[in-house]
């Protein structure tokens, strides 16, 4: 995978469609490094978009949407839908159990 922008630390896969260079992220996300803490968020990239100063910078997720996304992933994964690893969709919901919402994005 290319370089994440460093506003992403401590990041995991939890899907990578690669016929569609679709990727679903989550890991510690701190907008332009100048909050006090770094927050839980999803994020999503296209292949190589989209790009911040050269670099791959994955959309962060609200926490709203993100609800959803990793549903419907669980969903597909368990119906057998485009090859999604149950295991690490249930990671990264795992993940997010823990956060306080007002730390969330």
């Amino acid at each position: 995978m290319e370089k994440i922008i460093s506003y992403w630390s401590d990041y995991k896969i939890a899907h990578h469609d690669k016929d569609k260079g679709f990727l679903v992220i989550y890991g510690k996300y701190n907008h332009l490094n100048k909050e006090s803490i770094a927050r839980k968020c999803l994020g999503l990239h296209w292949e190589d978009y989209p790009y911040a100063r050269s670099v791959l910078a994955p959309m962060v997720v609200p926490s709203e949407i993100r609800n959803s996304i990793l549903a419907g992933l669980l969903k597909d994964g368990l119906d057998g839908k485009n090859e999604i690893d149950i295991n690490e969709i249930l990671k990264a919901i795992e993940y997010f159990k823990s956060e306080n919402p007002q730390d969330a994005y």
